[in-house]
């Protein structure tokens, strides 16, 4: 991995002291990996995991969110999608998702919630 000085404040975030992952140049860097995450992210991108690691939430240029999930990560969401379309008629946002994305970490899907 090539880190280069960043232009701006680079931004970043851990989870269980294993996984360091930062927002620059318009990817999310790990220390051995990056994705630019079919694209669509600011030049620091805000990110954060979730307490268990599988999920990281990512800012985009239109002020959305992208959600980046392992396998944990992508069943958390069918499960938490489940909860609401039984409570409801539906689900409140529509969820798209996209083919995966494989890094260092495994199987990785790119899920966000459609504007």
């Amino acid at each position: 991995m090539n880190w280069k000085r960043s232009l701006g404040v680079v931004q970043f975030d851990t989870t269980r002291n294993r996984f360091l992952a930062a927002g620059d140049e318009f990817q999310i860097k790990r220390v051995i990996a990056s994705t630019e995450a079919d694209g669509g992210l600011p030049a620091s991108p805000k990110l954060r995991f979730n307490r268990e690691g599988s999920l990281l939430a990512v800012t985009t240029n239109d002020n959305g969110i992208k959600i980046l999930g392992n396998l944990d990560g992508q069943r958390l969401i069918r499960m938490l999608e489940s909860r609401t379309f039984e409570g409801s008629r539906g689900p409140s946002e529509p969820i798209s998702m996209k083919p995966q994305i494989v890094n260092a970490l495994g199987s990785v899907a790119n899920l966000y919630y459609a504007p």
